[in-house]
């Protein structure tokens, strides 16, 4: 029995560790996407500006997730989590500076903070079963 509880960890632990396969990496390509498309119209504009740094914090998400899951350690996982985490409360702020220029379309913003919230759920959620697993 002991054996099967093992196996199991270690089949739990290979699955956390194909970063494609996780729901937080997926949402947060999902961002990327929706960055990329709503930060076009302000690339041909004086704010541009805004587009570059909207792009570094979405694609940090993934990228941030996809590292993680390379280091052996939980808590070194967890550091990158946290920094995804980080890189989706930087995006939060730029999507509340651009709401307040009027920079972006108010529907765009909204689907991108709707997405950003999920996100953040799901990096706390992720967090909280590798301390969890790690007891």
């Amino acid at each position: 029995m002991r054996g099967e509880g093992e196996k199991h960890q270690q089949t739990m632990k290979t699955e956390m560790r194909n970063f494609k396969k996780l729901p937080a990496w997926k949402k947060g390509m999902e961002i990327v996407v929706k960055v990329y498309e709503v930060g076009q119209p302000l690339i041909d504009t004086e704010k541009h500006g805004y587009a570059d740094m909207m792009y570094h914090a979405a694609i940090d998400i993934p990228s941030s997730i996809a590292i993680g899951s390379s280091y052996e350690s939980d808590s070194e996982y967890r550091t990158f989590l946290r920094k995804a985490l980080g890189a989706c409360f930087q995006l939060e702020t730029l999507l509340i500076v651009t709401e307040k220029q009027e920079m972006i379309d108010p529907l765009d913003q909204e689907i991108l903070s709707e997405l950003i919230e999920d996100e953040k759920k799901l990096l706390m959620n992720f967090m909280r079963q590798l301390i969890w697993r790690g007891a």
